[in-house]
């Protein structure tokens, strides 16, 4: 996970944790009750927003593919920032998969790029 990973913290109470003490002072005997709330807190790794992939992968591959996945990154950064962790690893997903397929297209396309000049420079020369 990239340093940008943040941890959300999701708090839960438990029931009250609770304990009885006998306690004797000046001969006379008293029963303490102490109860105590508990909070649990649990951590959360925040989705992954991919904003670097996604400009590398416009800048570098299939640039339509890559201009919606910035987009999809945008709007993971936005869900997170709103606390709406479910939009943002939906948005986390769609951003991940849209820079696979620029990056698997960017590379066909260089691929029938290269044969093409290939084949030019074969028949013209």
């Amino acid at each position: 996970m990239d340093s940008d990973d943040v941890a959300a913290p999701l708090l839960s109470e438990k029931v009250p944790q609770s304990y009885s003490r006998g306690v004797t002072h000046g001969g006379i005997s008293y029963q303490v009750h102490i109860q105590q709330p508990i909070i649990e807190v649990r951590t959360e790794n925040l989705p992954n927003h991919y904003l670097i992939c996604s400009v590398l992968s416009c800048v570098f591959c299939f640039w339509p593919l890559g201009l919606i996945a910035i987009y999809a990154s945008l709007d993971t950064i936005r869900s997170n920032q709103k606390g709406d962790i479910r939009g943002a690893r939906f948005s986390s997903d769609v951003a991940m998969k849209l820079n696979i397929a620029s990056v698997l297209f960017g590379i066909i396309f260089i691929a029938l790029v290269a044969y093409a000049c290939h084949q030019y420079l074969a028949d013209n020369i």
